[in-house]
């Protein structure tokens, strides 16, 4: 099985928890506000085209995030490979609100994933994230003795 969905927004780092404590000496944590908001945008994007049920097993993800190019990098020629996006955005912070936003309604949990290919672009379009998620085909190996290995494949 394979899911392809874009989500479109201005894009947002997962950011830590925030903890603050009352004058009654009470502590608490909550989730800053522009992070809860990004995942709310990307779990109604995942709601419109989950499957009946969520993917089990072994998972692949692909991220590919679009970041509006500013002005002092714009090219002269634009039919030259895009630039790739050095910025103050961690990857990992990123893909992290995905896979947050997406388990339970795409997969069951996040640590499903176990393949993953992250890009960072410029764009001169609307800012975005491509998002594919692929159950992983596992390779069987079965071997007998004094024999080479025979390769099966199988999807779970």
């Amino acid at each position: 099985m394979e899911i392809c969905f874009t989500v479109f927004g201005n894009i947002v780092s997962h950011q830590r928890p925030r903890v603050v404590t009352t004058k009654a000496g009470q502590s608490f944590a909550y989730t800053p506000g522009k992070t809860r908001n990004w995942k709310e945008v990307i779990r109604a994007e995942a709601i419109k085209i989950k499957p009946n049920i969520p993917m089990d097993g072994e998972l692949e993800l692909q991220c590919i995030f679009y970041f509006l190019m500013p002005e002092s990098k714009r090219r002269k020629d634009k039919n030259k490979e895009p630039f790739y996006c050095i910025g103050n955005k961690d990857f990992d912070n990123l893909v992290k609100s995905i896979t947050d936003a997406t388990q339970k309604i795409l997969f069951r949990n996040d640590n499903q994933v176990v393949i993953g290919h992250i890009e960072k672009r410029y764009t001169e379009e609307a800012e975005r994230v491509e998002i594919v998620i692929k159950q992983i085909i596992k390779p069987e190996y079965k071997t007998t003795i004094n024999k080479e290995p025979e390769l099966i494949l199988f999807q779970n």
